[in-house]
This record gives structure tokens, C-alpha cells and sequence, in this order.
């Protein structure tokens, strides 16, 4: 099989040229993008819809549709107050709404275009480093993203390395959907957790681990999604507190098409985001029409939320001298006995 070479995307409306990189096996064609290391688009032989939301044109990858299949960190999700303490310590990161750090803000590595530092004819790799000090993140970071194919599966392999301790959480943020993504209403969901993390008012974790038996996060057995039923998510969902193999931990799908995804991940976390507050109303997408709120699942495998200072939480902090890594897959699957 050919080597795929980058090709021009377009451009970012402040100018920055976007490359292409698609690669293909027997099932599956994924078009992955530099700016953020970005899953654009995915399909499945057999389904002909993107399983990913996105919009056509990087020039679109503004606000709302930024984060949309990148990769986010340096530290993904919040960090309460925009501060935290390594060593006795303390460091002030960009602060955004409500005082809070989501995503490093205007560092964030999702709005960054990265360097395609290897092409094969199945994986890519984006390579990216971090200077001491922006955002106000420690540490010269060097950052990595590998994406390969084989077969229905999609695997990502991410990696950090530092010269001073600093908090790392990468993530990738993708919006899933097994049937047209209008809503997310009526697929089928199951999640791998025995507990969840309860958040207040401004989604920041109070700190309890709670058990998710007899609350409407209970999705150990498989449950066909209805908005009306469930309360907002967006939720850490404790896949574990230690490390972790690559273990099974999300199945959503559609019995209308017969799609179905599982991902496997050694991530300890897995953010639950529902879209209910976000809609994408003027952008031309990969599906040819608007998404309205709630339209998709955003599904994150990730270390937990604002973990700093947390005792007994997973540790984000990254030392010199050791490497970061976390795997995750996405096998997908079409059963052709949609209905």
C-alpha cells in the first residue's frame, strides 16, 4: 500500500495552512488533520456517514467546532480556580469562564498545528513541543500523537515528556455518533464504570467518588439513550484509580444502522460530555446539515478532572526523566441487521 502524502487542507482564518493525512484498511478511512492532530473524519465500509462530527473546512474550526476530534492538554478538562501546586510550589494557569482552566485555554494543543513527523501507509504521527512557562504550564514538553489503522479498528497512542515536573492529561475530544447525528437519542450505551465523580454548578468535581448504582449514571448494563430520562452529563466516569491494561470501557450503538463502537482505553477516566449546551448552526458539516443541541456524544478517555491536590486520585504530574503514555482504541463494527 502507498504511503499517503500530506496534502493541503486549507487554511485557519488567521492563515495557518491545515495537511490532510488519510489513511485506509479494509473497513475503515480516517482523514486526520495537523491543526490539533485532529481526527476530521472517519467512515465505515458499509456506512457511508462520517461517525465523527466536523466541519468541511478548517477556516470553520473556530470556537465552538475547535475542540471537535483534536487532541487537548496539556491538561485536558479543568483545573479548579486556574491554580494549582507541584512540590509546595504553586503555579496560575490562564483562567477562562468562571475563573476556571479548561482545555490550557489559548494553549490549548487542540488549536495548535503540529508537525507531521511520520507517515506510513496505515499510521501517522504529530509531534509537537511546549515551551516552558505558555499558559503557564511548566516544563519544555515534548508532545506526541500516533494514529494507525488496522482493520475496523482506530488507534491512538499518546506520549509526553518533560524537563520539570508538570501536570499532563491528554485527550482525545471527539464527538461520536452512530446514526445521524440530529440527536443522540435512541442508541444504545453502555460505560465500564463502577463510579463516577459528582460536579457542581460550574462542572468542576466536589471531590466525592461516587458509586453510579441507583443514579441515572448507571450504564454497567447496556441502556437505550433518552434525553428525558437523564440529567445533563458531563461527567468523569472512574474507569480506575491505578494503572490500567487496554480494557474495554464504552459500547455505544445504533440499532437502526447497526453500527455499533467499543473503546478500549488504559486511561483510568473517560469524560461523558452530552452537547446539550452546544449546537453547530451555520457551518457546513461532514453531514450536510446543521447539529443541534445534543446532537452527538462526546467521549473522552483521559486521567480525572482537576486532579491536582486531589488525594487518592490518579497523579497527573509528569517528572523528568519519565514518559507519559496512554492507549486508546476504537473498534467499530456494522452488523447489517440495522432496524
Amino acid at each position: 500500500m502507498p504511503v499517503t502524502r500530506p496534502a493541503s487542507a486549507g487554511h485557519l482564518p488567521d492563515g495557518r495552512e491545515v495537511r490532510a493525512v488519510t489513511l485506509e484498511s479494509d473497513g475503515l478511512r480516517a482523514v486526520l488533520w495537523d491543526h490539533g492532530a485532529r481526527l476530521h473524519d472517519l467512515r465505515l465500509a458499509g456506512h457511508a456517514p462520517s461517525l465523527v462530527l466536523g466541519a468541511e473546512a478548517p477556516a470553520s474550526y473556530d470556537a465552538l467546532l475547535s475542540t471537535f476530534g483534536g487532541i487537548i492538554g496539556p491538561v485536558a478538562n479543568r483545573i479548579s480556580g486556574a491554580r494549582f501546586e507541584i512540590d509546595g510550589e504553586a503555579h496560575e494557569v490562564e483562567a477562562g469562564t468562571n475563573g476556571h482552566c479548561l482545555h490550557g485555554e489559548s494553549a490549548g494543543l487542540h488549536l495548535k498545528v503540529w508537525q507531521i513527523a511520520e507517515v506510513a501507509p496505515d499510521a501517522v504521527t504529530f509531534a509537537l513541543d511546549l515551551a516552558h512557562g505558555e499558559g503557564g504550564f511548566p516544563g519544555n514538553r515534548h508532545i506526541r500523537a500516533r494514529w494507525s489503522l488496522e482493520g475496523t479498528t482506530l488507534r491512538l497512542e499518546l506520549s509526553a515528556t518533560t524537563d520539570r515536573a508538570s501536570p499532563v492529561n491528554l485527550a482525545h475530544h471527539p464527538y461520536w455518533t452512530m446514526h445521524d447525528p440530529r440527536t443522540w437519542a435512541g442508541q444504545d450505551l453502555w460505560i465500564g464504570a463502577e463510579s463516577y465523580l459528582p460536579v457542581d454548578g460550574e462542572t468542576i468535581p466536589t471531590g466525592e467518588v461516587a458509586p453510579v448504582a441507583g443514579t441515572a449514571f448507571d450504564f454497567r448494563e447496556a441502556r437505550r439513550l433518552d434525553p428525558d430520562a437523564l440529567p445533563p452529563i458531563d461527567h468523569n466516569f472512574c474507569l480506575s484509580a491505578g494503572p490500567r491494561e487496554l480494557t474495554p470501557a464504552l459500547r455505544l450503538s445504533s440499532r437502526e444502522t447497526g453500527v455499533a463502537l467499543e473503546i478500549a482505553t488504559t486511561a483510568p477516566g473517560l469524560q461523558v460530555f452530552d452537547m446539550r449546551p452546544v449546537a453547530i448552526e451555520s457551518e457546513p458539516t461532514l453531514h450536510g446539515h446543521p447539529y443541534p443541541h445534543g446532537a452527538a456524544l462526546a467521549v473522552e478517555p483521559q486521567m480525572w478532572p482537576d486532579a491536582p491536590g486531589r488525594p487518592g486520585w490518579p497523579d497527573i504530574v509528569l517528572r523528568p526523566g519519565d514518559t507519559w503514555r496512554m492507549v486508546s482504541e476504537y473498534r467499530l463494527s456494522r452488523s447489517g441487521q440495522a432496524g
